[in-house]
């Protein structure tokens, strides 16, 4: 099922197709429709379901622990709309891109993500979210993309980001991370973006960030 901005399908029916009818469905894309109010546990129904995309909607409330009973999800995408609470997610084994960006969401970030290790992109950017960035994160060792700019973010960056081999865009602009950058980021072979401003890191950048190639 996959509905767009330009599709004529009033919303509520849209919605209620999707909680009420099939559960072999695998893909549903229910973006840019005016959607309001919260998401139904019945979500758990939608057993096959590999992509769910509900980003600029106007959804609020917190995301249903629901979501940790679809074993098949790849891809969740609720950015753009008023969602807020806990990020709790670490059951989803098959999951791979997580973008929850532009939502009002200001609990720290649960050490649980670490567990979702086929993940390749975690975007959480304008936010709220505030204090450590958990050092689990360094488990993630598919991940590709990690934007966490614009959040409240503080004290250090974790040296265990220095595990990831597979990423290629760190950004953690616009935080309150302080202290010196880990020269553990150093061993990240594989990245080719990195964006650290108006934060207050040291000016002295380690010496390790030179082995990054790509960079």
């Amino acid at each position: 099922m996959k509905l767009g901005d330009s599709q004529a399908v009033p919303p509520t029916q849209a919605w209620l197709r999707l909680v009420f009818f099939p559960s072999y469905w695998s893909l549903c894309k229910l973006q840019g429709l005016q959607l309001r109010g919260v998401i139904p546990e019945e979500l758990q129904n939608l057993t096959f379901l590999t992509d769910l995309v509900l980003r600029s909607n106007n959804f609020s409330g917190l995301l249903p622990s629901e979501l940790r009973l679809l074993p098949s999800l790849q891809q969740l995408d609720v950015s753009s709309n008023n969602f807020f609470g806990s990020v709790q997610l670490g059951n989803l084994p098959s999951l791979q891109q997580l973008n929850r960006s532009h939502n009002s969401y200001a609990a720290e970030l649960p050490p649980e993500l670490g567990n979702l290790l086929s993940l390749q992109q975690l975007v959480i950017n304008y936010n709220y979210f505030a204090n450590w960035l958990p050092p689990d994160l360094g488990k993630l060792a598919r991940l590709q993309q990690l934007d966490i700019s614009h959040n409240n973010f503080a004290n250090w960056l974790p040296p265990e980001l220095g595990k990831l081999s597979s990423l290629q865009q760190l950004d953690i602009s616009s935080n309150n991370f302080i202290g010196t950058l880990p020269p553990q980021l150093g061993n990240l072979e594989s990245l080719q973006q990195l964006n650290i401003s108006y934060n207050n890191v040291n000016d002295s950048l380690p010496l390790e960030l030179g082995n990054l190639a790509s960079l």
